[in-house]
């Protein structure tokens, strides 16, 4: 027999600026074959991305927004390839690289979050 036995769950917001509210909604919504592994504040720091990126170039903002987004996808096949990052235990929170940006992610059983992804220049 099956358990059936529900997992507690817990809402995790983000602070976004009002005017990238819509914009943040509408992606994760465009997203929605992701099943629930990107959370708001990585969606707002892709949409932070790509206002600074398109001021400069249309279709590279482009190209890097799309290859943030399916960077993340590999992770669904090998879930622990990024390096763990330990001063966050007992989470499990790891990074992978896409090109020039750094992408966190953290695993909670069967599920993958992403937490937060930034170009490795930026000062965080």
């Amino acid at each position: 027999m099956k358990n059936n036995t529900a997992q507690a769950t817990k809402v995790i917001t983000a602070h976004v600026p009002l005017p990238m509210a819509d914009k943040v909604d509408q992606m994760a919504a465009r997203l929605e074959r992701s099943r629930g592994w990107i959370i708001k504040q990585a969606l707002s720091d892709l949409a932070r991305l790509y206002d600074f990126l398109v001021l400069a170039s249309k279709p590279a903002a482009a190209r890097t927004g799309q290859s943030l987004t399916q960077a993340p996808v590999i992770l669904l096949t090998h879930p622990r390839m990024g390096e763990q990052l330990f001063q966050f235990e007992p989470r499990e929170v790891r990074r992978i690289f896409a090109g020039e940006y750094e992408i966190r992610y953290e695993l909670n059983g069967q599920t993958i979050y992403v937490l937060r992804l930034w170009h490795a220049r930026e000062n965080r």
